[in-house]
């Protein structure tokens, strides 16, 4: 081992792939544990290179709940740069006023605790549903083309419009009458907006269930 960073100043793009590290043998339980939690109080971790299958790693050991996992890092010149990676850096005037006030309001309205069990593969989840759909013999209904690029022109009213979605204001409150009154048309196309998987596979009633449990939601 070479040193010991704290966590927060190794930055994520460095990270590659997860190993759990196990003591090896009872006798090193007890030194195991001691620097688990040595290291979990102070969120440091070890940094270390080894050699596996004929190439070297640069590792990063660091406690999770109890067990020391190792991550492997990639070296300075394998993280490729924006400017590298990118064509072309976008070029403008720096943000200010109204608009940046706006966006930084939409983002902190978004704010909630990681929980990543909250998350899955949705994309082949509607796969799934499509062929078994298909298999059944229903029809394949296909969602509408994405909108077209925000003018900056509009810029201002697409944030105040994000705002109020999330806070659950305007047609996309939690009043559930006004949902009662809504189109599958306007559903869908609120459930588009709330990034709700599977929106293209529901039915008016169950478009209007998901959609009212969303914005509730968001509002809270």
């Amino acid at each position: 081992t070479s040193g010991a960073n704290h966590l927060d100043e190794i930055d994520p793009v460095y990270f590659q792939k997860t190993y759990w590290i196990a003591p090896n043998g009872e006798q090193y339980a007890r030194p195991y544990a001691l620097l688990a939690e040595a290291m979990a109080r102070t969120n440091r971790a070890g940094i270390a290179t080894f050699v596996m299958r004929g190439k070297e790693y640069l590792a990063a050991i660091r406690a999770d709940e109890g067990v020391l996992a190792l991550e492997t890092l990639l070296f300075a010149d394998e993280v490729r740069k924006p400017a590298d990676a990118l064509d072309t850096l976008p070029e403008h005037p720096p943000a200010r006023g109204k608009e940046l006030e706006m966006a930084t309001a939409l983002i902190e309205s978004m704010n909630q605790a990681w929980h990543p069990e909250n998350y899955h593969d949705t994309y082949t989840e509607r796969v799934e549903q499509l062929i078994d759909a298909k298999r059944r013999g229903h029809d394949i209904v296909t969602e509408a083309e994405p909108r077209e690029a925000t003018e900056m022109s509009d810029l201002l009213e697409a944030l105040q419009r994000s705002v109020d979605s999330v806070r659950g204001d305007g047609r996309r409150n939690n009043d559930e009458r006004d949902l009662s009154d809504a189109s599958k048309a306007d559903l869908v196309e609120i459930a588009r907006d709330l990034d709700i998987p599977g929106r293209s596979n529901m039915n008016r009633d169950e478009l209007e269930k998901v959609v009212a449990s969303a914005t509730r939601a968001a509002s809270t």
